[in-house]
């Protein structure tokens, strides 16, 4: 026969839960305490008191609450993000952390839980308390902003000895050599880190043979209509989204300061009929392409449109002849573009780069202003990165930010790149407003730009 105080605890569990997702938190509270007089030990209810305590704004109550959760259900991984999430709140990050760690742990191919931990191992630099895994990669991280690479190398191989199956110390420590200029070193982390997972910095290679097997494989795209002129072009490229939201503006932008005779080619991502016609009146360059594109996910899709342009960017640099500067579809310029059009004049290719002791190695080469031309090593590093690109279209990994990825990985290591003439554009070139979400005609930016994002930042 059923034991009745354990129905009866199942019964209490159930409305509290019911009365947690109407938000009628008071309520649950009690009902979730008549479950623990009943069945002190009852995980489930330890762990529908810390959201019930979270959602009244309790941190402290909701950490005690999940702590208990998580001794008497240590395989639930809801009950470690919800003590991760308390702890973040009571500003303790080691502690949310190795939270979130635990979390991973249980879902390990949960990318949402991934890019939780990732952020929060990321937000501990600077702090060289706390124990374990997350204390060993934070003191990595102070070290680093500090300059001290050997000291943030060997905090990171620490951690690595204190959790050998997570892949961000790797990570963490194959960014940290390869800003030092030790390729091998730093590729054997990151395929140490791509064993262990598929994510974002996974897609790095710094092995010279792999770009030696890459495939030459051409892009398809359509032709709608050519830009007029001879001078260097402006390109970027976007879905029927973006373009209504930005393109315009950018354009508009480039006529204040280099007249009508601009040059603008804009690679559409599944136009509509209203955009072709909107693209067109604009009096720009037009080509197009409708990838399969269903069934991928979010990630990739995103990803993909934000790629595409330097996957056709061999086959326009081919096309026409001329300099061209791939930039993003939500920016305005803000000065004559002159500047970075002497840079390109030298040189096979030109990019913006950042600086800084905690930029990682594939954030200094920005992916938002790329200089390319037509001269043969131009032409050779377009081909690589849309090779590059193109190979993990294939494969179905596209992450966030892999064209940067991708540009970071071909300068660094593609051997065919060998002499290839690097510009860099003035430090100021590209930034983000200083009074973010203004409109485009009302913008305060610092007088040293050339460029700004037009979107919040």
């Amino acid at each position: 026969m059923a034991d009745p105080f354990l129905i009866s605890a199942l019964r209490f569990l159930e409305v509290g839960d019911d009365l947690r997702r109407q938000g009628r938190f008071g309520e649950a509270d009690g009902a979730y305490r008549s479950v623990l007089e009943i069945d002190p030990d009852n995980g489930a209810a330890w762990l529908g008191l810390g959201l019930t305590a979270e959602g009244l704004g309790d941190s402290l109550a909701a950490r005690l609450a999940f702590e208990r959760a998580t001794l008497l259900m240590q395989d639930r991984a809801e009950a470690w993000l919800g003590l991760a999430s308390a702890c973040q709140a009571l500003n303790d990050p080691f502690a949310a952390a190795n939270a979130w760690l635990k979390a991973r742990m249980l879902k390990p191919n949960d990318l949402r839980i991934y890019n939780v931990v990732w952020q929060a191992l990321n937000e501990i630099a600077g702090q060289q308390d706390g124990g374990g895994y997350a204390g060993a990669i934070g003191r990595g991280n102070s070290f680093r902003s500090l300059g001290r690479t050997q000291a943030a190398l060997a905090a990171y191989l620490e951690a690595q000895k204190i959790e050998p199956d997570l892949p961000f110390a790797y990570s963490r420590a194959g960014c940290l050599l390869a800003k030092s200029g030790d390729w091998a070193g730093a590729e054997a982390q990151f395929a140490r880190a791509r064993e262990l997972f598929a994510w974002v910095e996974s897609g790095i290679r710094l092995d010279p043979g792999f770009f030696k097997d890459l495939p030459v494989n051409p892009h398809a795209f359509d032709w709608v209509q050519r830009a007029e002129g001879e001078g260097p072009l402006a390109v970027i490229g976007c879905d029927k989204g973006y373009f209504d939201r930005y393109a315009a503006n950018l354009l508009a932008s480039l006529r204040h300061f280099e007249g009508e005779t601009v040059g603008l080619h804009v690679h559409l991502i599944h136009p509509d009929e209203d955009c072709l016609a909107a693209a067109r009146a604009l009096r720009v360059g037009i080509s197009l392409e409708r990838p399969p594109l269903s069934g991928h996910s979010r990630n990739f899709v995103n990803t993909y449109y934000a790629s595409a342009r330097f996957l056709a960017l061999p086959g326009l640099l081919e096309s026409y002849a001329r300099p061209l500067l791939v930039m993003d579809v939500d920016a305005v310029a803000l000065k004559p573009l002159a500047p970075l059009w002497s840079v390109l004049k030298g040189s096979d290719m030109a990019i913006r780069r950042l600086e800084g002791a905690m930029v990682d190695p594939w954030n200094e080469p920005q992916a938002n202003l790329v200089g390319v031309c037509p001269t043969p090593m131009g032409l050779a590093f377009a081909r690589s990165q849309a090779r590059f690109l193109a190979h993990f279209v294939d494969k179905k990994q596209l992450f966030g930010f892999f064209d940067q990825t991708a540009l970071y990985s071909v300068l660094a290591a593609d051997p065919r790149l060998g002499g290839l003439k690097q510009g860099v554009f003035p430090g100021h070139a590209y930034g983000y407003p200083l009074n973010p979400g203004a409109g485009a005609g009302h913008l305060t930016y610092s007088d040293s730009l050339l460029v700004g994002e037009f979107k919040t930042p």
